[in-house]
């Protein structure tokens, strides 16, 4: 059984307010939309973007235009580039933040040898003019 189709679905490479109306720019209902977007729209967008059902929408959308398989296909293509992006932008982001705490934490060990070294120098340097002195 077919999911029952939003009043009016989204044509998604046009964009939100591109959408693809009833004839006349209203629809079946007879009511206008309010600023051109929709709710079931919006949710139909995010639902083909999220490839949940996106093949049943797509065949209601081309049973009343045969060629909307091309706004499909773009979206879905656009839609999956950017939340794959998303995604290794957060991992990216994960994984440089625990290089820079690593950076850190070395950095600080480094820092600590360092410091100690100079001061076993300074007790050779004050070691070595004691016994020169006498």
């Amino acid at each position: 059984m077919r999911p029952a189709l939003p009043a009016r679905v989204a044509c998604p490479p046009a964009g939100v307010v591109g959408a693809v109306y009833a004839p006349g720019g209203r629809r079946p209902d007879r009511s206008t939309t309010r600023n051109g977007i929709d709710s079931a729209s919006l949710f139909t967008l995010f639902q083909v973007m999220t490839v949940e059902g996106w093949p049943e929408i797509a065949r209601g959308v081309m049973t009343q235009s045969p060629r909307s398989w091309i706004c499909f296909v773009v979206y879905l293509l656009i839609a999956t580039f950017m939340v794959l992006n998303l995604f290794i932008a957060v991992v990216v982001n994960a994984m440089r933040s625990k290089v820079t705490e690593d950076l850190k934490n070395e950095e600080e060990m480094h820092t600590r040898l360092v410091l100690d070294e100079v001061r076993a120098l300074r007790r050779e340097t004050e070691a070595l003019r004691g016994s020169s002195r006498s």
